[in-house]
């Protein structure tokens, strides 16, 4: 198995060699997973959160709009 140290410069060399961008919001959204790994969330709060998340999507809402 791969430590954490040789797999986060796995993924610093792959996002530096990427020239697009294409891979950053992939790579931002598995590292917070990964970095959220021992982070104790309550159960009601995560499942609020989630709920919150699918319903704005589903509204065709954009979590960016309305900044400059």
């Amino acid at each position: 198995m791969t430590s954490r140290a040789a797999w986060l410069r796995d993924l610093e060399g792959s996002l530096a060699d990427d020239d697009s961008g294409d891979e950053l919001a992939t790579a931002l959204v598995v590292l917070a997973s990964v970095a959220g790994e021992e982070i104790q969330i309550d159960e009601d709060e995560a499942h609020g959160a989630s709920r919150r998340a699918l319903l704005l999507l589903t509204a065709g809402g954009d979590p960016d709009r309305g900044e400059e």
